[in-house]
């Protein structure tokens, strides 16, 4: 099978397997419900989160990111795939999971990227 009918095949898994975005208000109490200690839990143990991460989401694309806070929360819970990459002797782990578009045909993904704070 080539790459292209690969990904071919990747990508209409996940259209598949999308599931509706979950709506959280962008505020300093939901971030704390959800990231108690800057933590969740997820299948493959605690994540932390950065440091700025509740205000990136508030600065990246003229604040357009405020909606992802419930889907980053979905996203480390309950991900569709991990992916564990080791480059130059670092791992992180890729979190990634799909979610249905309101308005558009297809759907949209969430990525979350674990990486070693040393």
């Amino acid at each position: 099978m080539g790459v292209e009918n690969q990904e071919k095949l990747i990508a209409e898994k996940f259209e598949k397997m999308a599931v509706p975005m979950d709506k959280v208000e962008y505020t300093p109490e939901e971030y704390r419900r959800l990231f108690p200690r800057n933590e969740v839990q997820t299948p493959i143990g605690t994540f932390k989160m950065g440091k700025d991460f509740f205000d990136k989401l508030g600065r990246k694309d003229e604040g357009a990111r405020k909606e992802l806070l419930g889907a980053s929360f979905q996203t480390l819970t309950d991900p569709l795939i991990i992916i564990r990459e080791t480059k130059d002797g670092i791992t992180s782990d890729v979190y990634i999971k799909s979610f249905n578009r309101e308005h558009e045909e297809g759907f949209s993904f969430v990525m979350a990227v674990s990486k070693p704070i040393d």
